[in-house]
């Protein structure tokens, strides 16, 4: 495996406060009560990664309400998302982060503030371009909560060496990802739903090898009948995913139980970020006991030979104790225990052997 995130450091980020971690390595398990800190400490590697691009922070910050934009009734607008992303017991509006990544250390700081403004002539015309997402498009003169901000990022051995960058964003706007701001490295987060919601596979049937042992696991943990993973296009054109049976034949993959869909997208997600850095939230989601030595190995191997770090949360004691007996090295695994303590977020860093030591012979909670 390959370790590409060597310190991370959060200032301020949503609920994150002056916390600090530099003793990272290939795998790292964070885990700690509920709201502590760790979907958020995810976020901020996402947006360390892709620092200079505003609208990855926009995309970043609505991850949560992913299940949600399935329903536009009941989605958040960009705006709306995003302004949850500053540190609520602040006055103000600032995130800041801070990390070495590869051999770049990357400061990014946003501050900025809300105020009322009117629709600019320019943006009411980009929505009359492209339609206002099924809102009402605004008169010229509405005037509506807006943030403005200043991005900052300092790199060093990164070109440019330092950045600064005026944006602004209300609930009209419609920010994307811009294709011109590289990635540090290859990044990919599965969430704990993917699996339900996300039906690819087509990372795995690239690479024959990976393939093939996709196709194992299977077998082994689930069903010894799969045979093969297909794409297919149907009789009205649309293309489906296809699990191979040899009693069943082939058969969509949604009609399938969540732990299979669950390897399938922890292996598309590995697929995609060679040499790379793949965050998983609550690994363990859908995945029965009985199922979690073979399929945690699984994962381990194939970020191992993929040259990929992970980072991994979870609520579960039994899949921590068997992610840590997976493991070939006590060198290859941190447990990163998030706490609150006061107005700041402090950790509790052990390598994967005193964790299990410190758990066997002490009997100590490693979750809190």
């Amino acid at each position: 495996m390959g370790q590409h995130v060597f310190r991370i450091d959060v200032t301020s980020y949503r609920g994150i406060t002056n916390f600090t971690i530099d003793d990272l390595a290939d795998i790292n398990i964070i885990v700690g009560e509920n709201n502590c800190g760790k979907t958020s400490l995810l976020e901020a590697i996402q947006i360390l990664n892709k620092p200079y691009d505003f609208g990855n922070i926009v995309m970043v910050s609505r991850l949560r309400d992913k299940i949600r934009m399935l329903s536009p009734k009941y989605t958040q607008s960009q705006y709306s998302s995003f302004m949850n992303i500053f540190n609520k017991s602040k006055e103000e509006l600032m995130i800041s982060l801070h990390c070495k990544i590869l051999n770049k250390d990357i400061d990014l700081s946003l501050e900025g503030e809300v105020n009322d403004s009117l629709i600019s002539e320019s943006q009411l015309a980009e929505l009359q371009r492209v339609g206002s997402g099924g809102k009402f498009i605004p008169a010229v003169d509405e005037e509506v909560r807006t943030f403005f901000g200043r991005l900052i990022v300092r790199g060093k051995l990164l070109l440019p060496v330092s950045s600064s960058e005026n944006v602004m964003l209300n609930k009209y706007s419609r920010i994307i990802r811009s294709n011109n701001s590289k990635a540090l490295a290859p990044i990919n987060y599965l969430s704990p739903i993917d699996h339900a919601v996300i039906d690819r596979f087509n990372e795995i049937t690239r690479t024959k090898n990976l393939r093939e042992n996709v196709i194992r696991i299977l077998q082994s943990a689930f069903d010894t009948n799969i045979q093969d993973l297909r794409t297919v296009e149907d009789d009205d054109g649309r293309t489906l995913r296809m699990i191979e049976h040899r009693i069943l034949g082939d058969m969509p993959l949604s009609t399938y139980g969540d732990g299979i869909k669950k390897v399938i997208a922890l292996a598309n997600a590995a697929a995609s970020v060679k040499d790379g850095i793949l965050l998983v939230d609550e690994y363990e989601t859908a995945i029965h006991p009985k199922a979690m030595d073979q399929v945690f190995r699984f994962l381990i191997n194939v970020c191992k030979e993929r040259n990929i770090q992970l980072f991994m949360t979870t609520h579960s004691a039994e899949a921590l104790d068997k992610m840590l007996q997976c493991a070939d090295s006590s060198a290859d695994m941190r447990v990163i225990t998030m706490f609150k303590n006061n107005n700041n977020t402090t950790a509790r860093v052990l390598d994967g052997n005193k964790a299990l030591s410190v758990k066997n012979e002490l009997g100590l909670e490693l979750r809190q």
